[in-house]
């Protein structure tokens, strides 16, 4: 393989970059001094920090929003189990009252012909203690 090689020296660091004329291809080799690695460890270290707060910041943030859906949840279930309560109740109060208008009928039926039946027998009643008065 043909390679051209450009050395630079760069901020303590030595970079060399190696260039392929025929696959068009540039590769990059950057030789770090000792202080040039550890500066690199340690922002390394804060960028690791800071992904990590923010990460759990983030979390917090969906366990907020989670426990707000959660609440929200539970209170329209609990709004929703009384509007239910309550249409039930009006259901059974609208059939209870059929249920008491047809017994009313009834017992006005049957009260007008206890009435219609005890009128047909009061001449008869009438005659019978004047009878049973009289013949005493």
């Amino acid at each position: 393989m043909i390679f051209l090689s450009l050395r630079m020296k760069l901020k303590g660091s030595l970079i060399t970059t190696l260039i392929n004329p025929l696959l068009l291809a540039k590769v990059q080799v950057i030789y770090l001094g000792m202080s040039d690695v550890l500066r690199k460890i340690k922002q390394t270290e804060r960028e690791a920090s800071k992904q990590l707060a923010d990460a759990q910041e983030e979390a917090s943030k969906i366990m907020a929003d989670a426990r707000k859906k959660s609440s929200e949840l539970v209170s329209n279930a609990a709004d929703e189990s009384v509007s239910n309560t309550q249409m039930i109740l009006e259901s059974a109060r609208g059939e209870a009252d059929k249920e008491a208008k047809k017994v009313q009928k009834k017992g006005l039926k049957e009260v007008d012909s206890i009435e219609s039946n005890a009128s047909k027998n009061l001449d008869k009643a009438v005659k019978s203690i004047i009878d049973t008065m009289t013949s005493q």
